[in-house]
């Protein structure tokens, strides 16, 4: 009983940690996207480029954050092997670096003048969320064949589609119209990361917002009360008995 409380408090240091450090990061990649954006403001006014960038950086990282808590939260990842559960951690840190990175062309200027621009950084991340999504599979199939009786997670094939979806409707329009930047592929981003966001965030992980200790830590900690409850003695659970009223005294 006691073995298995320990294992539910470090189950919350999991979430705990992962969560915080992630944040971080996507606050720090918010906070980067101002330095672009009031310079290229500052230069040319609101730019219908810098709006629809500045449009796609909030929609991607957003999704992205919410995708990547909930996938933290999931009691099966929580609880899986301490070495996979810290791969899949620090594939995640990776891509929130990705999106500071994102963060610093996140103006049309910017993303012009640098050598990797916008939408590279962004494809790029999507390529690194698909081979993590294979990697899962890969891992899962290794572990099947070298330990059968260990328990696999359910992989999130729906994300690595949407995302290699992205890279074909965006990398090849624009590699063929030699400019990522003009007003029609600009829009075209904008509707594509629109329509991700909606699928992603509204219709598939929207619901497990609105569940509230449906995740893992709420889980793990209403279970925690409970063993700590059996542990107690009866008479601690009750609580001291009531005084007496004066006339049965």
């Amino acid at each position: 009983m006691v073995d298995q409380v320990l294992r539910e408090g470090l189950l919350e240091r999991r979430v705990s940690v992962a969560s915080t450090f992630v944040s971080m990061l996507i606050a720090l990649a918010f906070s980067e996207m101002v330095l672009p954006v009031k310079a290229s403001i500052a230069k040319d006014g609101f730019t219908l480029g810098t709006s629809l960038l500045v449009v796609v950086f909030f929609l991607t990282t957003l999704r992205n954050w919410i995708g990547n808590e909930l996938y933290l939260r999931r009691p099966d990842v929580v609880s899986s092997i301490g070495k996979i559960w810290l791969f899949d951690f620090i594939v995640i840190v990776v891509e929130s670096i990705i999106l500071v990175f994102l963060a610093t062309t996140c103006s049309e200027t910017a993303a012009r003048e640098a050598r990797v621009g916008f939408v590279e950084i962004l494809l790029i991340l999507y390529a690194v969320d698909v081979l993590w999504v294979l990697s899962m599979w890969a891992r899962q199939v290794l572990l099947g064949w070298l330990q059968p009786s260990i328990q696999t997670n359910k992989i999130p094939w729906w994300w690595a589609g949407q995302n290699f979806l992205l890279i074909v409707l965006i990398g090849p329009l624009g590699w063929l119209a030699g400019d990522f930047y003009s007003p029609e592929m600009l829009m075209w981003l904008t509707f594509t990361h629109f329509g991700a966001f909606i699928h992603s965030v509204i219709l598939y992980d929207f619901c497990k917002l609105l569940h509230e200790g449906s995740g893992a830590v709420g889980s793990v900690r209403a279970r925690r009360i409970e063993v700590e409850r059996e542990a107690l003695p009866l008479s601690v659970i009750a609580g001291p008995p009531e005084p007496l009223p004066e006339q049965q005294r």
